[in-house]
Formats: structure tokens, C-alpha cells, sequence
């Protein structure tokens, strides 16, 4: 794992994955974002994301997630991580989170419509009344070893510089590298994918619909964004060719 991205605090032993081409990819991706002037840590730390989430919602950050929030969510450093953005004063400029889920003996429909997937404790944790409809095609073949990557945010001054595109696929392939993942997913509003925001994140399937009601954001439709292994694995060598 290169140290270079790694907080003092930080120590994870990652599993070692049969693609050569990820730690290649990571170095790549490094020196990119280094040339657009932002350096990037791997950080456990989710109270510190809280605090930087609510610290820049004006800026059009939402509320966090609650898969990331550590008040109601298993964010253990054995199963997430979030890469922290910074520009060359050292100023937070972004952020993107990742969690490891085991589903392989259940998928995404399950454990999203059980609110698994977002609380540790659903009867615990959950809005009265709130709940999930998950129609996606895919859901239920979003399974085994699951790498969800989200609450992506950049702040306004560094939009339109590509971070789009490069910081979704060093969280995948971060994923990748630790745990091995058969497939990654991620949600976006239905407004990302009109207006292309969505296309650059690199997902190949992008299905309509999950439908949460009375959730933290009150009612919400997303779509359901997803990339099996062998796709991750094409994507990684080509963008490691295209980097290098």
C-alpha cells in the first residue's frame, strides 16, 4: 500500500487480489490528482467526516449518508474508509466514501429493503415509517463480496477539473485492493444521470429504481449504479494504460 496516502492513524493489511493492475492504478491515480494540485489520504476517521459534512452544507454538500454516519452505522476500519481532498494550501477541498458489505449469502434488495444496508440497527436507528422499494434489475445479483462507494462531494472550486471521473475509480479500486470485492455499487439522484454527472463515474449498469420513503432526506428515488469484477478489472488496465 503506498504510504503516501495513508494518515498516521491509518493501518490497513490489505488482501492480496489476483489483478496486478490495482496498486499500478493507485500510484497513477496519485500522480494525476498531484498535477491538478489536490493530494488525497485514506482516512477511518467518520466522526471527522461528520464534522466536514456538516461543516460544508452550505456548499452543497447533504447531510451524510447514514451507511457512513457512525451513529447509526458500522463504519469500523475493517470495513470502510473515505478519501479526504485537499488542495495545494492544504484546504478540505472533497471527499469519497467506501464500505465493505457481506452478501454472499444475500444481495441488495434484501438488505436494502430490510434497511440493512444503511443501519447497523434498523429497528434501533430507522425514521418512523421509513422504507425502501428496490426494483432495480440488478439488485438482486449485487452480491458476494460488496464495495458500496458514495457520498462523493467536491467543493465548488474544484468542479470541472475531472475529480469526477478520478477520484469514484481510486475509490473502487482502494475496494478492490482491500477486499477483494466481486462487484461495486453506488446511488445517484435521478438528476446526475439527466445531466451526465452520473456517466463520469464510470458505471456500466445504471438502473432505475430504488424508492426510499421517509428517510432522512424524506422521500428520494435513486438509481442503482453497478460494476461486477471483471468489468472493474477491464476498466482498471485501461485506465492504467490511459494514465501511464
Amino acid at each position: 500500500m503506498p504510504d503516501l496516502f495513508l494518515s498516521d492513524d491509518v493501518r490497513l493489511d490489505p488482501i492480496v487480489t489476483r489483478e496486478p493492475d490495482a496498486l499500478a492504478l493507485i500510484e497513477a491515480l496519485h500522480k494525476k490528482l498531484a498535477n491538478l494540485g489536490i493530494s488525497v489520504t485514506l482516512e477511518t476517521d467518520f466522526a471527522a467526516l461528520l464534522d466536514y459534512n456538516q461543516k460544508h452544507e452550505d456548499r452543497g454538500w447533504y447531510p451524510l449518508t447514514p451507511m457512513f454516519d457512525p451513529r447509526v452505522s458500522d463504519v469500523s476500519p475493517d470495513r470502510a474508509f473515505w478519501l479526504c481532498l485537499r488542495d495545494r494550501e492544504g484546504t478540505f477541498v472533497g471527499a469519497q466514501c467506501a464500505k465493505l458489505y457481506d452478501w454472499q449469502d444475500t444481495n441488495f434488495k434484501i438488505e436494502a429493503e430490510s434497511l440493512r444496508f444503511v443501519y447497523a440497527d434498523p429497528q434501533a436507528s430507522a425514521f418512523p415509517e421509513e422504507m425502501i422499494t428496490c426494483t432495480a434489475p440488478s439488485a438482486e445479483r449485487v452480491s458476494g463480496l460488496v464495495c458500496y462507494s458514495g457520498n462523493a462531494w467536491f467543493h465548488p472550486q474544484v468542479r470541472g477539473t475531472g475529480l469526477a471521473k478520478l477520484v469514484p475509480l481510486l475509490s473502487r479500486t482502494f475496494g478492490f485492493h482491500f477486499w477483494d470485492t466481486d462487484i461495486t455499487c453506488a446511488l445517484a439522484v435521478p438528476a446526475l444521470v439527466e445531466k451526465g454527472v452520473v456517466a463520469n463515474y464510470g458505471y456500466s449498469r445504471v438502473e432505475p429504481i430504488i424508492d426510499w420513503r421517509n428517510c432522512f432526506f424524506g422521500d428520494v428515488q435513486l438509481y442503482l449504479l453497478a460494476k461486477p469484477r471483471q468489468e472493474l478489472e477491464r476498466d482498471m488496465a485501461k485506465s492504467l494504460e490511459v494514465l501511464s
